[in-house]
């Protein structure tokens, strides 16, 4: 009996430990941190503007069915994910934070005068619409760094 009853003491032990853990990772589960909800917004953005790839570019325009510019574009992709950015790339430029190129992660926005891009997840490239004979893709951005390109950081 009394070995039972031990066998019992310790199984209402590992219970305890089960319910702790479970009660831990259900508070974790509950509420993300900043740096979790920041990196999800930004895999977000990331998303879309992959699900927009092959829009067509149209100067002035700000919508996937009709066509867009580069602003109009970014515009949207952050309108999407609860970031509400000015229409055109010189209002966008101080839409944000300016940070060095090396802090620049996926997600934050690449300017140079009258032209900008969604920096993408692979280095030194970005999502952006171009041009009528490019429309919107992912490329480099090196033809940006050469002629100053600042990385403006709108999210988080």
């Amino acid at each position: 009996k009394s070995k039972d009853d031990s066998k019992k003491d310790d199984k209402s032990k590992d219970d305890s430990k089960k319910d702790d853990k479970s009660k831990d990772d259900s508070k974790k589960d509950d509420k993300p941190s900043k740096a979790e909800k920041i990196a999800a917004q930004r895999a977000s953005i990331i998303k879309d503007a992959k699900a927009n790839l092959g829009v067509r570019y149209v100067w002035g325009g700000t919508s996937p069915k009709t066509g867009w510019d580069c602003s109009g574009y970014t515009q949207y992709v952050y309108g999407k994910n609860g970031i509400k950015l000015p229409r055109t790339t010189s209002q966008q430029r101080y839409a944000g934070k300016e940070i060095s190129l090396k802090d620049a992660k996926a997600g934050d926005l690449i300017w140079i005068p009258g032209h900008i891009g969604i920096i993408s997840e692979t280095k030194g490239q970005m999502y952006d619409a171009g041009s009528s004979r490019t429309n919107t893709t992912k490329r480099s951005y090196s033809w940006m760094l050469n002629r100053g390109a600042k990385v403006i950081r709108v999210v988080g």
